[in-house]
């Protein structure tokens, strides 16, 4: 007769859905020990996962107790009396120093043991019981099983213990900022304004109020309020509370806390601090933190009663609010005349901003010779071009109807001309009469004439037209943009300027364009340093970091406007070979050195300027 299989997992081999089980298991306590739980809830928890995972008879994590002993703090079982919460402390300290064996067998229990370390004087221990013998594959893996929950208990213990660190420090400064608020003032509202929301915010209370008791129970603030109705039933209360505490020295009655407080000479009473909670909390946690508040808050609360009984302390404070607004009215103005009055000594480099850009000294423009048509543009933007390299093509219909008309009244006297020839031949062999063979001999000479003449035309209209094939005078760039656009296919008249051909072979300078009213700066400080030329520092706009030096040498004698802007044109030589990288165009920013000035000249130059221009001549 076969016995029917047993599904107890500590006498059968694990499978693979118990593995699978283990595993989702962790993955759930892990998650849970990164979150912001409580001791109960975890441990509670973890006790319950491992033994419905190994189906243990009773699992357990012990914390140390008084006199170093463990006592069992959470228990899952399934038999009340389980010998787990009735070991001795003897075993527990057998359990944890053998931690090789790790097991204790009390027939006909098997209990597995684990140390979780924390931030405890002594660490806690996970133990674990079997009432049924398991073999020593299944022993080792639970054994291995509850360390791997130990080790996630201890990710817990330690990220609770950073988090109650961070509430230490946290309460520490809430400690130091209500000092620091307490006796920020000498205003008696103020203070118990600052002593009642950073007491509200230290103890984590719902509301806290503030009463002086000198000669009477007297509201002084109410935290999160400005100011109370004395009528609500809720100040009745309070005041109640306050009156029994001074009487019958009542300290707390359930939810509600009552401290007097005391003068720190002579223990007087000066005041009640009642703090009211929404729920009964711990009240040792409670009283220890108003034991570190409460010295602080009776020296600055005393301070403040004692400075409102001085006498005319109202009008004092306005005397004091008055000659401190004064005194700072009349010392930030003495400081800014002080500043203005340095501004019209001291004297530093007067500079004039110039912008101007790089290009060759030789350029020529090319006109057109006469009223022409575009017909051809062989050249574009940048392109090099040679000596006698032709760039534009031209036509002229003008030349061209007269180079046809002077060619048509060419062959026609070559016709007559060769009439008069035959005819003068045929008379002189007919020996005709002298008279008709000499006009005849006229009539030749004067078609030789004409043919000379007409010859001489066609030339100079031959000419003219070899002229509208514009060529490049040298070795240069063509730097006008958008030729095409520009010029092919449309009419030009004559003198009408075509395109320009630099020499960017040879010398390079700056040419700048200063205004009018920066062109006055500059005569004046040529003719107070007695020089001919100003020195210039200046920068490339594509080179900032480097500086260069030059000189004005020349400007123009007249003034060009541009886009209602009128400026004269300065130019400076430079070394085209400390430049370095050379195109025509670069914008070049420089400033002309005028001299030195004053700062109050400087910077009002731009305001007095617009002054003199708009409102007033001086």
């Amino acid at each position: 007769m076969s016995s029917e299989p047993t599904t107890d997992k500590s006498s059968q081999p694990f499978d693979d859905n118990f593995v699978a089980a283990v595993d989702v298991c962790l993955d759930e306590l892990s998650q849970l020990a990164s979150s912001a739980c409580s001791y109960e809830l975890f441990y509670d928890q973890l006790v319950t996962k491992f033994r419905s995972v190994t189906e243990a008879t009773s699992v357990a994590v012990l914390i140390p107790g008084p006199n170093g002993a463990h006592v069992p703090a959470v228990v899952s079982s399934n038999n009340e009396s389980s010998n787990m919460a009735r070991l001795a402390d003897a075993d527990f300290e057998k359990l944890k120093n053998s931690k090789q064996a790790a097991c204790l067998q009390e027939e006909p229990s098997v209990i597995l043991a684990a140390e979780i370390e924390s931030g405890r004087d002594q660490d806690l221990i996970l133990l674990a019981q079997f009432d049924s013998p398991t073999n020593e594959k299944l022993r080792s893996f639970f054994l291995d099983l509850l360390d791997a929950f130990a080790d996630i208990a201890e990710s817990f213990e330690n990220h609770q213990s950073a988090s109650d660190q961070n509430t230490r420090f946290a309460k520490i400064d809430a400690f130091v900022q209500l000092i620091k608020n307490a006796n920020a003032t000498l205003d008696l509202e103020e203070t118990g304004f600052q002593i009642v929301n950073d007491t509200r915010a230290f103890l984590e209370a719902d509301r806290v109020w503030l009463f002086s008791t000198i000669s009477r129970p007297k509201l002084i603030a109410c935290s999160s309020v400005n100011s109370v109705n004395k009528r609500t039933r809720d100040y009745q209360e309070a005041l109640k509370l306050v009156r029994r505490a001074t009487e019958c020295n009542i300290t707390s009655e359930g939810p509600q806390h009552v401290t007097v407080l005391r003068r720190p000479d002579d223990q007087r009473e000066i005041g009640v601090l009642l703090t009211e909670f929404s729920e009964p909390l711990d009240q040792i946690r409670v009283v220890e933190r108003l034991n570190q508040i409460v010295p602080p808050i009776q020296s600055s609360f005393n301070n403040a009663l004692a400075h409102s009984r001085l006498p005319f302390r109202k009008s004092l404070g306005a005397i004091q609010w008055v000659t401190d607004r004064l005194s700072a009215t009349v010392g930030t103005a003495l400081f800014v005349l002080l500043a203005v009055a340095a501004t019209f000594f001291i004297q530093t480099d007067f500079n004039i901003d110039v912008k101007g850009e790089l290009r060759p000294v030789i350029e020529r423009h090319l006109f057109a010779p006469t009223d022409a048509f575009v017909e051809t543009v062989q050249v574009k933007y940048g392109d090099i071009v040679k000596e006698s390299q032709p760039v534009l093509g031209l036509r002229s219909d003008e030349y061209d109807l007269k180079i046809a008309e002077l060619q048509n009244e060419l062959s026609g006297i070559r016709k007559q001309l060769e009439a008069n020839r035959l005819l003068r031949s045929q008379a002189r062999q007919e020996k005709r009469e002298s008279g008709y063979t000499s006009q005849l001999t006229a009539a030749i000479e004067k078609n030789n004439l004409q043919i000379a003449n007409i010859n001489q035309q066609l030339d100079w209209y031959l000419n003219k037209q070899q002229e509208l094939e514009i060529q490049s005078p040298y070795h240069g760039m063509v730097i006008t943009r958008d030729l095409r656009t520009k010029l092919l296919q449309r009419p030009v008249s004559r003198g009408s300027q075509l395109l320009t051909i630099s020499r960017t072979d040879g010398d390079w300078q700056v040419i700048l364009e200063i205004d009018d009213r920066d062109l006055g700066y500059l005569n004046q400080a040529n003719e107070a340093q007695n020089i001919e030329e100003l020195k210039i520092q200046f920068r490339l706009e594509s080179n900032l970091e480097n500086t260069f030096a030059g000189t004005i040498t020349s400007t123009d004698e007249h003034n060009t406007i541009s886009k209602d802007r009128s400026f004269v044109r300065a130019f400076v030589p430079v070394d085209k070979d400390a430049l370095g990288e050379l195109r025509v165009g670069q914008t070049v920013l420089g400033k002309v050195h005028c001299g030195k000035k004053s700062l109050f000249f400087i910077w009002t130059r731009d305001v007095r300027d617009f002054i003199r221009t708009n409102y007033f001549w001086f």
